[in-house]
């Protein structure tokens, strides 16, 4: 509950997340990802906020495609040789 909260705080938009979904990522596509706390998100200061990603063949573009380039992993995407590309917490926009 107070994680919530905290997300809360973070972000401008209202969340609209089913907490522990897993979501299929499609390449091309537009989401709106839940950024973990990975090395790179905490270098970015961008862990636990919600941000705009294009996701690509070898990675994502942060807001919306016009942003850095980061990798599936470090942007809480991942591969699974049975389902595919997945995220957890995404909503396709």
């Amino acid at each position: 509950m107070g994680s919530n909260l905290l997300l809360e705080r973070k972000t401008t938009s209202p969340l609209r997340y089913d907490y522990g979904a897993m979501i299929e990522i499609r390449v091309g596509k537009v989401y709106d990802l839940l950024m973990p706390y990975s090395e790179v998100c905490m270098a970015m200061r961008i862990s636990g906020t919600i941000q705009t990603v294009k996701v690509c063949d070898n990675g994502a573009y942060l807001d919306g495609g016009n942003g850095p380039h980061i990798t599936h992993g470090e942007a809480g995407i991942y591969d699974s040789p049975k389902d595919g590309l997945y995220a957890y917490e995404a909503e396709t926009l």
